[in-house]
């Protein structure tokens, strides 16, 4: 075997320093490395090979893969260096390249950080103009006619009736006349004083104005978003999280949390055994991570002689438990996720994730939204008050695809012809001005992801199950039969957080294992959050898996919600935190 890779790798190397164009190049690529390319038959072929030769089988595949990779890139740049000195002409059927995306400018930075945190307390971001009517900017703000800053030496006025606005508090009244309550609005816009300039003080300056309109609003309601943004936006005092025995001497309110967060796993793990599921234990070393696209943590057990990882999931697993006969299964535990922390994300948390043999995600649904309203009901009312915004847990709740929660947020169907490519929808980003808004990634699956992400997720608030999600982010889902590009998945979202996620299970070891190998290549091509190749579970799978409903919830998101706390760190008795230098 050995042997026919290194004939193959010579042949191909010979075929591409022989092309002579980049039309020949092109289907060398397709015939070695596309889709349906040598390279990818051989990683296809890998079952067959005997289990103690597959992991170097692997690694020669892959190093020829890079091989070939490579040297097309350096034939092609080689063929484009020769046209270009052989011809001063424009090719204009050569295709464009992207320019370098540069940092973002401080300023546009922050106020991009300050709408984000807005918008995630519930907010509506509004525009205004800079040229503003007087009646705006000071009568209907009731300013008093002889009021020091409505004279001229104060304000820089085009008219009698007309200005540079001097606050953004004129956007009241404007909101004021097309509006009724409820409502909650922010605006972030440049304003114009005529003052002297010095260290502090500028003609031109941006302003913050924020305002909310309720029954019930009270100043604690004010306190609260205000804390809550000044926690989110500079950051968090760390010093009880460090010293968290101390915390817990003498914060009250921090004992109470762990208190609660007891009730809600007792009453989670009630529902569940009233329910029929089986609590197992699963492995967190684990010799292959799988079960979420995650970069992992990386251990080595020196007895073995092997890396090994913490578990980012207990998916698989939990799934051969029902390959095996255990109809409903269930496991609370740690996972563990070597990506970014945020105020929702901690490197170590704890999950609940359930399977039950002959359901699908329709069921699943019904059966969150009751577990979440039972935890709730142990430990308080079915409404409670997080980050300044009162959330009814009460079920049902809506379902909505996500294809429709992305229009109805921004004008684009990602459903539509004119979206099919990754290209093409970027195309639509551009359209509806939100490129400085949605970063651009490579696959069609991805950027949907990132346009949910950046546009709809913030803002929602109520719960609510998003279904039927790109097929390239979702490797253990089955496909919707009315469009194979998504799959019969769903998010639950309480008050812009994710706290659930739940398939249809695949139960098709053929599919599964093409859905492998496409994650193996994006791993490849860059990914490090890609599934990995997992064939002992791929030959359980052969043994016969049940149409299987399964969902993943977060217990630390879940105790947020219930008890009001701002942060995750809140939460978690000992969260991660930075060295101290």
């Amino acid at each position: 075997m050995p042997q026919d890779l290194d004939k193959l790798e010579k042949d191909a190397l010979s075929a591409i320093q022989a092309a002579n164009s980049s039309d020949v190049l092109e289907q060398l690529g397709i015939q070695w490395l596309g889709r349906k390319g040598e390279i990818t038959a051989l990683l296809r072929s890998i079952s067959a090979v005997p289990a103690e030769e597959r992991p170097a089988f692997g690694q020669r595949v892959n190093s020829l893969k890079n091989s070939l990779t490579e040297a097309i890139e350096r034939r092609r740049t080689e063929i484009s260096a020769g046209a270009g000195q052989a011809s001063s002409q424009i090719d204009v059927t050569q295709p464009g390249r992207l320019m370098p995306r540069t940092h973002p400018h401080p300023l546009r930075e922050t106020i991009d950080r300050i709408k984000r945190i807005f918008i995630g307390l519930g907010f509506e971001v509004v525009e205004s103009p800079e040229i503003e009517e007087y009646r705006f900017n000071f009568a209907g703000l009731n300013y008093p006619p002889d009021h020091p800053a409505m004279d001229e030496q104060m304000s820089f006025y085009i008219t009698d009736e007309h200005l540079l606005r001097t606050q953004t508090t004129a956007v009241q009244g404007r909101v004021f006349q097309n509006r009724k309550p409820p409502m909650r609005i922010c605006t972030i816009g440049r304003c114009y004083r005529y003052e002297a300039v010095d260290a502090t003080h500028g003609h031109t300056f941006m302003q913050v104005d924020c305002f909310a309109v309720d029954r019930r609003i009270t100043m604690a309601d004010l306190k609260g978003t205000l804390e809550q943004f000044a926690q989110e936006m500079f950051g968090e005092v760390e010093t009880r999280f460090r010293r968290r025995e101390l915390d817990l001497i003498g914060n009250e309110e921090s004992r109470a949390i762990f208190l609660t967060r007891a009730k809600v796993i007792r009453e989670v793990r009630g529902y569940l055994d009233d329910h029929g599921f089986i609590e197992v234990e699963t492995p967190i070393l684990q010799p292959l991570y799988g079960g979420a696209l995650a970069k992992p943590f990386i251990t080595h057990h020196n007895e073995l002689e092997r890396d090994l990882y913490l578990r980012i999931a207990t998916e698989l697993y939990l799934k051969r438990c029902i390959i095996g006969g255990i109809d409903r299964v269930y496991e609370i535990g740690k996972d563990f996720r070597n990506e970014g922390v945020s105020f929702k994300h901690n490197p170590e948390f704890t999950m609940l994730e359930t399977y039950e043999a002959y359901v699908d995600y329709n069921h699943v649904m019904t059966m969150v939204e009751e577990m979440t309203a039972a935890a709730a009901q142990a430990v308080g009312p079915l409404e409670v008050t997080f980050r300044g915004q009162r959330i009814d847990l009460t079920p049902p709740w809506p379902r909505l695809t996500m294809r429709r929660a992305i229009e109805a947020e921004t004008g684009i169907d990602i459903g539509a012809d004119d979206a099919r490519t990754v290209a093409d929808l970027q195309a639509r980003v551009r359209e509806k001005g939100l490129e400085g808004v949605v970063p651009f990634v490579p696959t069609w699956g991805a950027q949907v992801d990132e346009l949910f992400s950046e546009c709809v997720e913030p803002r929602l608030v109520q719960p609510v199950f998003i279904t039927e999600h790109p097929l390239e982010t979702s490797p253990f889902a089955k496909k919707t039969p009315a469009d194979p590009r998504f799959v019969e998945r769903f998010e639950g979202f309480i008050a812009g957080m994710e706290v659930s996620n739940a398939f249809s299970e695949l139960n098709d070891p053929d599919d599964q294992r093409e859905r492998f190998l496409q994650q193996m290549q994006d791993f490849a091509d860059g990914d490090e959050s890609a599934h990995r190749l997992d064939e002992d579970f791929l030959e359980a799978m052969e043994h016969g898996m049940p149409p299987t409903g399964g969902m993943g919830m977060g217990i630390d998101r879940l105790v947020m919600v219930l008890t009001g706390a701002p942060s995750i760190r809140d939460v978690i008795l000992f969260p991660a935190l930075r060295g101290q230098d």
